[in-house]
């Protein structure tokens, strides 16, 4: 799991979490095919040059955002997105941050859950008493079928 905030503090951001049209992430978004652009785009005055500015302060960053267009399926897996300008790792960030000793406690922005081979079974049939099946998480006729086979299996 990825910790939105801690991904954005890292790369000094103004906020904790962004939605896909803020300025910053197409910035970010601006700068990662910024080679597909126009070499006379950053050679006019004004504006332009102003732009270019914040087009370089957004190189080499990795922003958390939040999905603007809804899908059935976005909506139900909750998703979240990171837009990079970086060819970094998230694993080398996270490493940085847990060297850097901060006041009181180390900053994590990995978190790493292991599920036993042998507990997953119980696992899926508590979430599916639950109310959580495949059709939760991939909301098509498939899915469905597969809950339906797992309520009745002469089905």
């Amino acid at each position: 799991m990825l910790a939105p905030d801690a991904l954005n503090g890292y790369a000094d951001l103004e906020y904790d979490y962004y939605h896909m049209h803020h300025n910053t992430v197409k910035d970010v978004v601006y700068t990662a095919f910024r080679e597909y652009h126009p070499r006379r785009y950053f050679c006019l005055g004004g504006e332009r040059k102003r732009r270019h500015k914040r087009y370089l302060k957004s190189n080499d960053t990795i922003v958390a955002c939040f999905p603007t267009e809804t899908d059935v399926r976005v909506y139900n897996q909750q998703s979240v997105f990171t837009v990079h300008s970086s060819v970094k790792r998230l694993t080398e960030i996270h490493e940085e941050l847990k060297k850097k000793e901060k006041e009181k406690e180390k900053e994590n922005l990995l978190f790493e859950i292991i599920i036993p081979h042998g507990c997953k079974k119980s696992i899926f049939n508590e979430l599916f008493i639950c109310g959580i099946g495949h059709s939760n998480v991939y909301p098509d006729l498939e899915h469905l079928a597969l809950d339906i086979r797992k309520i009745n299996p002469w089905a």
